[in-house]
């Protein structure tokens, strides 16, 4: 099991959810985020997989919980969204800001659904 580090980023009460471009799970919303490298934390992580993926930084960032999601160990953060949006279409297909009514109505990767309705808010 890998160790990987993911992000519930915010702005005006909507969450930012990517579409995955690659497998497992292609295709599907979730929780931006990736694989811990070599000598790397995983608040550090969380900040790179950000800025690579969508070319954004991150304000307030704020560990949430640890949760095995059945293919990596996933280290959950939530962070408010500074910069402007530069999606990486390698990485992912689309990104959308949600609310939670919308998060509860769409398929997503991993558990990220369920991770998404037990930390909303916090």
């Amino acid at each position: 099991m890998k160790v990987a580090a993911g992000c519930i980023l915010y702005l005006d009460n909507k969450i930012l959810l990517g579409k995955r471009a690659k497998e497992p799970f292609k295709g599907m919303w979730s929780i931006v985020g990736g694989k811990v490298e070599e000598d790397e934390t995983i608040e550090d992580c969380v900040r790179r997989e950000i800025k690579e993926e969508l070319g954004l930084e991150i304000e307030n960032l704020k560990f949430l919980a640890s949760v095995p999601d059945g293919v990596n160990q996933g280290n959950l953060f939530i962070g408010k969204i500074k910069g402007s949006l530069n999606v990486n279409k390698n990485e992912i297909l689309e990104t959308k800001f949600f609310t939670m009514k919308e998060v509860k109505k769409i398929d997503m990767a991993f558990n990220h659904k369920e991770l998404l309705l037990e930390n909303w808010k916090k």
